[in-house]
């Protein structure tokens, strides 16, 4: 990583948009800021990770980076926000395998990195995706030097042939174009000229391992023995199992909290906003309070008279839609033909995880494997920021942990993303309003992608500029 580098991410969801703010610093990310704002069904944002409404969704995404910006203008920071790294998830992706293998080129048959990097090469520029599909990510599986599977680091190794298996993650390509379309139409911020690009597409299950599992030399056992990272959102829960320091498996099920309200919604007849703050009711009191039957009471608009349900009742329609979730869970494990070998059992993480009995109701569901707290990469220096301790921002900062780390030490780090994404239809930049002030952020020597840096206190050669993505 870079020291003084800045990684933006910009989560959008189904129950929220989301921008967060990291900076390298030694070897720790530290959150310098925050913004988000909820939206719900009736937004019409995301459908399943698809977009809903392109010019709902584009203002949605304006508002949170201009309270991000806004927040900047009263701190040491000064803000320019020209490029993001945004998340993605739908129900369309699919993931393919492929083979490739190179002659290698090191005196007495030694593995050079050399040979590893045409390796991967040749993989992605090989690899042909399904027609209208883009691929997101290009993963190594496993190494054979000769005939032998290679554990560990594969530089070093003595052979004179290399190969390896590559896992490539697709998504339909219209999906992909209206989520760029979305963000390519909101105006860059802290600047006078352009629009918003994109850095980097990361998939919802990779940047959820990079915000909790630590990718350090001196911590591998976390994926080398077996991990499976459960993220039950709004819409879909989303499963990826990881074993041998690869990514084995990954799926999504339309299945997840709101599933949980429109149940509520209709055992109880309230709406879907009432149903939501009953959930969250059953989802923090304790199973003993629930066994007292306390009545909740729910206060209505417009001069209705006020609902009253049994607190009993509702934890009961609650953990019947939480057990079929487990249910799927555990199927979809089975289905990954990892789930005896998860010895580090399973990591709950999104905004349902929050539920007080969850992990019990896995423990019971997933026979066998354990239901593991959900930890935060120490890398992160969460600098006061609190809230984002929540599971439900674990997609969030693995937006700006995902691009910092390498993802897989065996290989450069260019394989997590094995070509640019293309931001499509890119709009023409507004002309610069005339100004008898420099702009403040040109010359600075902490700039990053126009991004954030510490406010000069004097003139600097401008020597980072970087250019949009093309």
């Amino acid at each position: 990583m870079e020291e003084g580098k800045c990684f933006i991410g910009l989560e959008i969801g189904s129950s929220k948009i989301a921008a967060v703010v990291g900076l390298q610093q030694q070897k720790k990310i530290k959150v310098i800021g925050f913004s988000e704002r909820q939206i719900s069904p009736t937004d019409e944002v995301l459908r399943f990770g698809n977009v809903e409404n392109a010019q709902i969704t584009s203002e949605f995404i304006g508002e949170v980076l201009d309270d991000l910006a806004g927040d900047f203008e009263r701190s040491d920071y000064e803000f320019q926000l020209n490029t993001v790294n945004i998340n993605i998830t739908n129900l369309s992706l699919n993931t393919h395998s492929k083979n490739t293998r190179v002659v290698t080129s090191g005196g007495m048959n030694r593995i050079l990195q050399d040979d590893v990097n045409r390796l991967t090469d040749d993989a992605n520029r090989s690899f042909k995706a399904p027609a209208g599909h883009t691929v997101l990510h290009s993963l190594p599986k496993d190494f054979y030097v000769g005939d032998e599977k290679a554990s560990g680091t594969i530089v070093g190794k003595i052979g004179n042939m290399l190969s390896g298996d590559f896992n490539f993650i697709t998504t339909k390509s219209d999906n992909l174009h209206y989520l760029l379309e979305c963000v390519n139409q909101v105006p860059a911020k802290g600047t006078t000229s352009g629009f918003l690009n994109v850095e980097n597409v990361i998939l919802n299950t990779i940047a959820d391992s990079c915000a909790l599992l630590n990718n350090s030399s001196e911590e591998p056992e976390t994926k080398r023995d077996g991990v499976a990272i459960v993220n039950i959102g709004a819409e879909m829960t989303q499963i990826s199992v990881y074993h041998g320091n690869s990514l084995r498996y990954q799926s999504a099920i339309p299945i997840a909290g709101n599933s949980i309200n429109h149940d509520l919604e209709k055992a109880f007849g309230i709406t879907f906003q009432e149903a939501e703050l009953l959930k969250k009711v059953c989802g923090s009191i304790p199973p003993s309070v629930t066994e007292e039957s306390p009545v909740i009471v729910i206060e209505r608009k417009f001069g209705m008279p006020a609902k009253e349900v049994y607190l009993k009742n509702a934890v009961t329609v609650a953990e019947w839609r939480l057990r079929e979730i487990a249910t799927l869970v555990s199927a979809e494990l089975q289905r990954s033909g990892y789930k005896g070998h998860l010895l580090n059992g399973i990591v709950l993480t999104g905004g349902t995880s929050l539920y007080v009995n969850i992990a019990g109701i896995f423990a019971q569901v997933c026979k066998n494997v354990i239901v593991r707290p959900t930890l935060f990469n120490t890398a992160i220096d969460f600098n006061g920021f609190d809230t984002l301790r929540n599971p439900k921002y674990s997609t969030l900062l693995g937006l700006i942990t995902a691009p910092a780390f390498p993802f897989d030490r065996r290989v450069d780090n260019r394989i997590l993303t094995p070509r640019p994404i293309v931001n499509m239809h890119p709009r023409p930049e507004k002309e610069a309003a005339p100004s008898a002030e420099p702009d403040k952020a040109t010359g600075s020597i902490f700039s990053f992608m126009g991004g954030i840096f510490r406010k000069p206190t004097n003139d600097l050669n401008d020597e980072y500029n970087v250019q949009n993505v093309k």
